[in-house]
């Protein structure tokens, strides 16, 4: 009828009644008539003036034209837009083509014409959602039985309505690997992958992209997108059965690969197992002294080792650390994959290290009663433990002893029987722990923050399943070490930094003050004293408010809700201070073994202040280099600490499953619109839904309240979800019981 319309006034002006009668519409039957009229006065087509309708005197309808009418109209093909827009097919056309190609217009199959934008999509069971991805508004794409994406995928949507959108094409796809594993489909003999991510559904293997997999192996694919998704298996990880495979399903997820390539391992068969005597020209000698290592009971790696001597009112620290740079050559494969690597990865009683064990467990290793090579740094400091002076040096020890944080407590703590076995080291010991208190004491002096940042441990079966949890005891040994090598990494980063060498900073920054506001108000809450916030909170204050937690047994949970306000701490070229230890110089020196960054340092020390050879070319090359170092660095910690935290929750959650149903205190430390999260003294963190609560409210719980809760179910993601013990036994009362 517009055609009809638009023909009629072609070139002529005519009133109402005379276009209904030339239209052939019946006087009583005009509402589409008019409808159609209203419609085409706002596309300025046509226009009504004087009781007449005629032909709108826009001199052109031009792209822009085409552009707005496609947006506020759906229109099924170029057929209908030739009927509705009035100009010649060829000229529509060649907008239709340039707005095609310059702009978001596109043509969707069974759909027509629209405007495409682009949004990121999310995948919620068998429904799909996307977000615009510039205002963030919400359209429904309906059910999809057949899908070529994931959630977080990039596509361009048509919307059709308010809410309502139609898929046009994914555009960018953010996962390309997964690992999981390969099941066979024995009806119709074909293999599938279920992916590690319980989010993720199970997807189709091709048989001749198996590459040896067979049913029940621990797979890393690469994906394959077209009309639907298909893995291709890169490598075989493991096997379903293998001891510990999951935990290292979800490491390989994260990048890290617990086997070494051919090239490395070739490299490391090239380096001899003991120090020759020609190695040690050149180095200080240190072999006189009571050097011992501290570490945990089940270490194998040991870069750091330690020496303290009292001089009269005086202490000389020596930090030792084992010398990885001397046989980790920059450029060759060691190197390329310890770069590559960035970090060991730790978790459930396994490690991924950063480079292959004939290294980071041998000659590496500062193993008792041999000779080793290392990064050596005198340290002397006065008697309330406040910096003399230094010095920085390539040396060589032999450990005395290989001391274990938990003997080294004991011996602190008076154990006769472990003080005569040591006896040798016994005052060294207590001079250590002495010195150590002075250098802490100094530290929290100048508003250092000490988060009081609980770790948990796990106790394993032979199969490799976590049974329990229990809290890490920290120790004067622990604490011991950990004040000296922060003494040794700010001498190390404040001595480069005063050459102006380059080194990688390890920085963190201040928190933004609003997130701090924010998390200080959530303590208010909790009755706790906390002063009227402006600006800038001192780390003075943040230590105050944890110091009070901790005297009424909260000091964990404050700590957790702090951290969140805090900055993540990164490694930079810039030296931008280290805000929560209060330090405006400090890197990473004293792991070399396991972080690529100390490694670093080590080379910009050798290579830049002991032995330069072509400074200022050098300082040119490495300034440059250790920027992207730093970001890559940066990402691997980010990725070792999700591999850290995923395995946690699964250990967590699988200890869960074994305490279904029982009762357990907790304490609250979240209260949200859709429930409370409760942790337990065991370290399992678990959420009261709000529906699951007959008779309270959210807002009737505090942080820090203790709750008395059952464990009700553990969910494939090893999410924890409790019920409050009342509610619970109202719950069989009611539907399970008469």
């Amino acid at each position: 009828m517009k055609e009809m319309i638009l023909k009629i006034l072609s070139g002529n002006k005519v009133s109402k009644i005379d276009l209904y009668k030339m239209l052939g519409v019946d006087i009583c039957q005009t509402s589409n008539v008019d409808a159609l009229l209203e419609d085409m006065i706002e596309n300025k087509e046509i226009v009504y003036k004087n009781g007449y309708y005629k032909l709108s005197k826009k001199k052109e309808i031009d792209e822009d034209y085409v552009y707005n009418f496609i947006k506020s109209h759906h229109v099924r093909d170029f057929e209908e837009l030739t009927g509705r827009i009035n100009i010649s097919r060829e000229l529509l056309d060649e907008y239709l083509k340039n707005l095609e190609k310059n702009r978001n217009v596109v043509y969707a199959p069974k759909y027509g014409y629209g405007i495409a934008i682009k949004a990121k999509l999310v995948v919620r069971g068998d429904k799909i959602v996307a977000f615009d991805v510039i205002t963030d508004k919400k359209y429904y794409l309906g059910n999809m039985r057949f899908r070529n994406f994931f959630s977080e995928d990039i596509a361009l949507i048509v919307p059709y309505d308010y809410d309502d959108a139609l898929l046009y094409k994914v555009v960018e796809h953010k996962i390309n690997n997964l690992t999981g594993l390969v099941r066979l489909n024995r009806k119709k003999n074909t293999y599938f992958l279920v992916p590690t991510n319980p989010d993720y559904n199970a997807i189709d293997i091709n048989k001749g992209d198996l590459n040896g997999a067979k049913e029940g192996d621990i797979v890393y694919t690469s994906l394959t997108y077209k009309s639907r998704i298909t893995a291709k298996i890169e490598k075989i990880i493991g096997n379903m059965n293998d001891k510990y495979i999951e935990y290292f399903e979800v490491a390989y997820s994260y990048g890290f690969d617990n086997i070494f390539p051919d090239d490395v391992i070739n490299e490391c068969d090239d380096i001899k197992d003991n120090v020759e005597d020609s190695e040690l020209v050149g180095r200080a000698d240190y072999t006189n002294l009571k050097v011992i290592t501290i570490d945990g009971d089940d270490s194998k790696d040991f870069d750091d080792a330690i020496s303290v001597e009292k001089i009269g009112d005086n202490y000389k620290l020596y930090v030792f650390i084992a010398d990885v740079a001397n046989y980790v050559k920059e450029g060759m494969p060691l190197d390329k994959e310890a770069l590559k690597r960035g970090t060991s990865v730790y978790f459930a009683n396994q490690v991924i290290p950063m480079l292959p064990a004939k290294l980071s467990n041998g000659i590496c290793s500062l193993n008792e009663g041999v000779i080793r090579l290392v990064m050596a740094l005198e340290i002397n400091l006065d008697s309330k433990g406040e910096l003399i002076d230094y010095d920085i040096k390539e040396g060589f020890i032999k450990s005395a002893h290989r001391m274990t944080y938990n003997n080294v407590n004991k011996i602190l703590s008076g154990d006769a029987e472990l003080i005569n076995k040591y006896n040798d080291i016994y005052q060294m010991l207590l001079d250590s722990n002495e010195l150590a208190k002075k250098i802490r004491a100094n530290r929290n002096k100048h508003g250092a923050i000490t988060f009081d940042s609980t770790e948990y441990g796990f106790t394993f079966n032979d199969n490799g399943e976590p049974i329990e949890s229990h809290k890490r005891i920290i120790g004067d040994g622990e604490q011991l070490i950990e004040d000296f090598m922060l003494q040794a990494n700010y001498v190390v980063a404040y001595h480069m930094n005063l050459l102006g060498l380059p080194i990688v900073y390890r920085v963190h920054e201040k928190p933004e003050p609003m997130k701090v506001q924010a998390i200080c108000k959530e303590l208010k809450d909790m009755g706790m004293n906390i002063k009227s916030l402006k600006n800038d909170i001192h780390p003075k204050e943040i230590q105050r408010i944890i110091d009070s937690a901790n005297e009424t047994g909260n000091g964990e949970i404050v700590s957790n809700l702090l951290l969140k306000s805090m900055q993540k701490a990164y490694y930079s070229a810039e030296c931008l201070g280290h805000y929560a230890l209060q330090l405006e110089y400090y890197c990473h020196f004293t792991s070399p073994i396991r972080r690529y960054p100390d490694l670093m340092t080590h080379r910009m020390i050798k290579k830049l202040l002991l032995h330069p050879k072509d400074l200022n070319n050098d300082i040119i090359k490495y300034t440059t280099l250790i920027d992207s170092i730093a970001k890559e660095n940066s990402e691997s910690e980010q990725n070792a600490t999700k591999v850290e935290w995923d395995v946690e929750d699964m250990l967590f959650g699988k200890i869960a499953r074994r305490l279904l149903h029982k009762t357990f205190i907790g304490k609250v430390t979240s209260v949200m619109n859709f429930g409370v999260f409760v942790k337990l003294d065991n370290g399992i963190e678990g959420l009261i839904s709000s529906n699951d609560m007959y008779d309270e409210e959210n807002e009737s719980f505090v942080i820090g309240q203790e709750v008395e809760v059952i464990i009700t179910s553990v969910d494939p993601k090893y999410r924890v979800n409790f019920m409050l013990k009342e509610d619970y036994d109202a719950f069989r009362e009611e539907y399970m019981f008469e």
